[in-house]
């Protein structure tokens, strides 16, 4: 049956409107655990965004159906390689062949089959192995709720992007740390105005404070002078509660504290600042 002049427009109209209404915006934290989100359709928001949880990333699709994301992967579901530029690997497709070879070596068989991301910058180059994380689960999750995954990235990334609002001295030149603590692991990163000098994941004894303060004096003494003080952000280090005497012994640019069991949340909105 045709539709009337009258019906056609209604439907035009109602189809224009979706079409012209702006996709909500989500930044995600893929987790050990279970799956963080945040909105960021205010990226000029005054207060720290509300922390919603799921326990798996379909659930979260669900609950959101036909948003945007960008997906941000904890350092516990992935390995990370940092290759040095002397090395002058030709193009991306041999960054891709020695870090293949280096997943493999340090990490045997299993790791040939990891999804890898790489990159290429010049003489920049680095991988991320998505060990325990399967990725094709993940795409067809968002296909099937309509959700747009924009980008997928290692969690360190958000951390070095949005650096730069709390400490402006990061993009300056001189090698300058970042310490980016998830319970027992710390990814350690070392940047020169945004060109990244080291990258590595290391594993705490304990998720205290002691030992990461002893973790960071190693990895100073190791990589020898910085223009600063490390930066230190992240959560779950159990006696890491703001003011004690302990957090404020640590040699280290605390933002926020180190306890709590989620990214801390002015650091979160700073990010969704940050975004593209």
């Amino acid at each position: 049956m045709s539709r009337s002049p009258t019906e056609l427009r209604a439907a035009l109209a109602r189809t224009l409107r979706r079409v012209g209404r702006r996709a909500a915006q989500r930044t995600v934290c893929l987790q050990t655990d279970g799956v963080l989100s945040w909105d960021v359709a205010r990226r000029d928001a005054i207060e720290s965004p509300a922390t919603a949880r799921f326990d798996h990333f379909d659930a979260w699709c669900a609950a959101n159906e036909g948003c945007d994301a960008r997906l941000f992967v904890s350092g516990h579901l992935l390995h990370s390689l940092w290759i040095d530029p002397a090395l002058r690997l030709a193009d991306e497709a041999a960054v891709r062949a020695y870090a293949r070879q280096q997943f493999a070596h340090y990490h045997g068989a299993p790791a040939r089959q990891w999804p890898l991301a790489v990159w290429a910058d010049g003489a920049q180059a680095g991988a991320c192995a998505l060990h325990a994380l399967d990725l094709d689960a993940l795409r067809a999750s968002a296909a099937r709720h309509g959700v747009r995954l924009h980008s997928v990235a290692p969690l360190w990334s958000a951390g070095l992007g949005s650096l730069t609002t709390r400490v402006p001295a990061f993009a300056a030149a001189g090698p300058r740390a970042l310490a980016l603590v998830e319970g027992t692991l710390v990814t350690w990163l070392v940047a020169d105005a945004g060109r990244v000098l080291a990258l590595q994941q290391r594993f705490l004894d304990a998720p205290q404070v002691d030992s990461l303060a002893a973790l960071l004096a190693r990895l100073v003494a190791e990589f020898g002078p910085m223009a600063g003080l490390p930066v230190a952000i992240g959560w779950g280090l159990h006696d890491a509660e703001p003011g004690t005497e302990i957090t404020s012994n640590l040699s280290a640019h605390l933002i926020g504290s180190l306890d709590g069991s989620e990214p801390p949340a002015d650091w979160v909105l700073d990010t969704m600042r940050g975004a593209a």
